[in-house]
């Protein structure tokens, strides 16, 4: 098995951001304000 590819940490949150706002659709806040954070820390490492 190969070994990961670099920056995988840094895009993992990107890679929920879909399914946190679908959930901010549909349960809430909390989850809109968990989405605006992912997205804030992939935009400032970018």
């Amino acid at each position: 098995m190969a070994p990961l590819a670099g920056g995988r940490p840094e895009r993992v949150g990107v890679h929920q951001l879909f399914p946190l706002l679908v959930h901010a659709v549909l349960f809430g806040r909390g989850y809109a304000e968990q989405a605006l954070a992912v997205a804030r820390a992939a935009l400032s490492r970018g």
